[in-house]
């Protein structure tokens, strides 16, 4: 088997092993509000994520994606 090969599997299952990782360690979280407005309810959320655990667990984040 060639070398490139065999790179490229091994980062494949580092990839995997470190999104299985990010995976674990944040718990999942839902958000009930009264607003009729969707985008100020998304809004909202994802700020009180940001303040409440995302900043703690991303300290070196620049920005949130979104994907809807």
């Amino acid at each position: 088997m060639p070398l490139i090969m065999i790179l490229k599997a091994m980062q494949t299952v580092l990839l995997f092993l470190i999104a299985s990782m990010a995976l674990i360690s944040i718990p999942g979280i839902s958000y009930i509000g009264t607003s009729c407005d969707t985008s100020e309810f998304a809004c909202d959320s994802f700020r009180h994520w940001w303040y409440n655990f995302g900043r703690e667990n991303y300290p070196s984040a620049t920005s949130i994606v979104g994907i809807m």
